[in-house]
């Protein structure tokens, strides 16, 4: 009979605790509160400035006039589009076989820089993700 092979596996956290004056402590608190708010009504405002988007599409649609939404119209002021686009992206994968490189000849070819450094917040109940907060 085969054996079971047994794995462990332990995560561990490290927290810092940080002596604020009470002052700063309640200023920081009041700033982190209020971050949270706006970023609650910045995520409402964006989804509903994507359904108003669809609902001017559809009424473009309706009325038979999507090639005026496309080519772009004016309406009391309001400049209205549909943007199209694409996207690409370089297959460095693709490139270094076509080309024979290795993986030195193309970090010898790359070049980094910095990004420009924030505070990021992330409210109490949310998960932190990786650089979207600013």
């Amino acid at each position: 009979m085969p054996r079971l092979k047994q794995t462990v596996q332990a995560t561990t956290t490290v927290a810092v605790t940080v002596a604020l004056k009470p002052n700063t402590r309640m200023m920081v608190r009041q700033r982190c509160e209020e971050y949270a708010k706006l970023s609650k009504i910045e995520k409402e405002a964006k989804e509903r400035k994507k359904r108003i988007s669809a609902e001017v599409d559809a009424l473009f649609i309706k009325d038979k006039q999507g090639k005026a939404l496309a080519d772009g119209t004016e309406l009391d002021g309001f400049k209205i589009k549909l943007v199209t686009g694409e996207t690409s992206k370089l297959d460095t994968m693709a490139l270094m076989k076509a080309h024979g490189l290795s993986q030195e000849d193309l970090d010898a070819c790359t070049e980094t820089t910095p990004n420009t450094a924030y505070v990021r917040i992330t409210p109490p109940g949310k998960k932190e993700k990786g650089g979207d907060s600013e």
